[in-house]
């Protein structure tokens, strides 16, 4: 069980918060407390728990906390807190899309079973996020070189330092692409055109849109065209084409 796990227990009975509270830090979480949906919503926003317990009945609305943790584009899993007379629990908290129900008064062995349970489906719904979000970004990128099939292609991250790169320099860089990853961008120029290369980054990231430049040098008309990649309105870094133009300068 990760050390750093925060739980926040809802519920507007003092006696049944202390006694959760009390549970749980005993079993190293840390745990914070509301005696409403609407303060634990206030905490929600400001502190990401991996798991609330939330109140559920006729003075306590917890199941509102699950559209409060999806609006707030949270994993976190909730739990209700029912009392042992409501009727079909299971029910209730599938139709508040709860992830289980725990019966008040609390038995120590199933809160701590649910508590376990419950953190290890906020850690599975974050990786799976992480890795849908990897994927996105990566098919985001695939789209944005499908036009990029000459020349140097480099692929940024966010901050402008190379992932990868393929093609050969033949010039274009002052070093071998092989050299690339893990280097900042303006970098990998002279420092005479360091700034038009970062001016390019700066355009692509403040319009959203492809940023071009030319530039004359050793004889060669260079052309460098920088394209965003955009995962809806979120920048997840560049696709960087660089290619000899000179031949069709001359024609």
């Amino acid at each position: 069980m990760p050390v750093s796990s925060t739980i926040l227990v809802a519920d507007g009975d003092a006696s049944i918060r202390a006694l959760i509270k009390d549970i749980l830090e005993a079993r190293g979480y840390r745990v914070e407390t509301a005696s409403s949906a609407v303060s634990a919503a206030a905490l929600m926003a400001r502190s990401s728990p991996d798991l609330v317990l939330a109140a559920h009945g006729e003075d306590d609305d917890g199941g509102s906390l699950v559209n409060e943790a999806a609006g707030l584009k949270l994993v976190t899993p909730v739990i209700l807190l029912i009392s042992a007379s409501t009727e079909n629990p299971g029910r209730l908290a599938r139709d508040c899309g709860a992830m289980a129900y725990l019966q008040k008064p609390v038995v120590r062995s199933q809160l701590e079973m649910l508590v376990r349970l419950g953190v290890a489906e906020n850690e599975l719904r974050s990786s799976t996020i992480i890795q849908e979000r990897r994927l996105s970004s990566a098919q985001a990128f695939l789209r944005s070189m499908l036009n990029a099939d000459e020349g140097v292609v480099l692929l940024l991250d966010e901050n402008a330092m190379v992932i990868d790169c393929s093609g050969t320099s033949d010039g274009l860089l002052g070093r071998d692409v092989a050299e690339c990853a893990g280097q900042s961008y303006p970098s990998l120029f002279p420092e005479s055109v360091t700034n038009l290369h970062e001016g390019a980054i700066a355009k692509a990231r403040t319009t959203g849109k492809a940023a071009r430049l030319e530039e004359h040098r050793g004889g060669m008309v260079l052309e460098t065209r920088v394209r965003p990649v955009l995962q809806g309105s979120a920048l997840s870094g560049f696709v960087v084409q660089l290619r000899d133009i000179t031949a069709e300068r001359r024609t």
